[in-house]
């Protein structure tokens, strides 16, 4: 078995399946013949050989990296001018994904996670699009294919995150991408050859272990100033005001105190209320002198 680095191409013609299921033999046959007649020789100007076909999808294989994503633009941009002639009915609308790495060659088949990533790139890239791996970009040539970062994607059966890409196709896009690098390219000149004047950058795992120590060490200052405010209460027999917190067990048998006596200050209030006072007694002592 025989290993190469080669740049892999997935292209996979949007809405396929259900024409399939609403369309005669011979309008099928003649869609793929119009796809075919359109992308195969620009696989070929690009130097990509076509590895194998299933129905509407290609798989194709590059040397250059940078040859395989001018190819995927060139597609696009002749599908657009296709599509703007035919009927809804007619018209292609491709999604691309590609990928770079080490692939197992036997015979004529290709295989290995290089090619399973550019196919799961495939699968999550726009209508219309050229998506592809941080491997891609990498190693192709910037300066010929202005493109903007998507994001790191987990892609289904990959174990590693994969960073995408995608081409640019507006011109204000373009003209903002090539600001941005020279902007970094003016920026890089900064640093020495030696490396005396570069600088470290902190990888994305460094930054999370760094937030991680400061949330703990905030955390653990927070809970040691609580815990040194409840010893001193403790020990001072300081009571808090009452509040939705729970009350300090010192503090629970002062409360208690107070309680009862409210509960026999009221009692003798009942009391004295209920109890005739003199004036009502000399009032009930005269009425009866009357009566007799």
């Amino acid at each position: 078995m025989e290993t190469k680095h080669l740049t892999i191409m997935f292209t996979d013609m949007k809405g396929f399946t259900s024409r399939t299921s609403t369309h005669t033999r011979e309008q099928i046959e003649s869609l793929i013949d119009s796809q075919e007649k359109l992308i195969r020789p620009i696989f070929a100007q690009y130097k990509g050989k076509i590895v194998k076909t299933i129905g509407d999808a290609f798989m194709v294989v590059f040397e250059s990296p940078t040859n395989a994503v001018l190819c995927g633009v060139k597609i696009q941009e002749e599908l657009l001018q296709y599509n703007a002639k035919e009927s809804d009915d007619e018209k292609m609308e491709i999604r691309i994904g590609i990928n770079s790495g080490e692939v197992n060659i036997r015979g004529d088949d290709y295989f290995g996670e290089a090619v399973n990533i550019a196919s799961r790139i495939e699968s999550i890239a726009e209508t219309n699009e050229v998506y592809f791996s941080d491997s891609v970009y990498l190693s192709m040539n910037k300066n010929e294919v202005p493109s903007a970062e998507i994001g790191v994607r987990h892609l289904k059966g990959i174990p590693d995150n994969v960073k995408v890409y995608r081409v640019l196709r507006s011109h204000d896009e373009i003209e903002r991408a090539k600001t941005y690098r020279k902007e970094l390219a003016q920026s890089s000149n900064r640093f020495s050859k030696d490396g005396s004047g570069g600088k470290e950058l902190k990888t994305d795992k460094k930054e999370s272990s760094k937030i991680v120590k400061i949330v703990l060490i905030s955390t653990g200052s927070i809970v040691g100033f609580v815990l040194l405010v409840v010893i001193i209460m403790w020990i001072g027999k300081i009571c808090p005001p009452q509040g939705p917190w729970a009350t300090p067990p010192w503090c629970q048998n002062n409360q208690k105190v107070p309680l009862k006596q409210n509960i026999i200050k009221d009692k003798i209030q009942d009391r004295l209320e209920n109890t005739p006072s003199d004036r009502q007694i000399k009032a009930k002592t005269l009425q009866k002198i009357i009566n007799q």
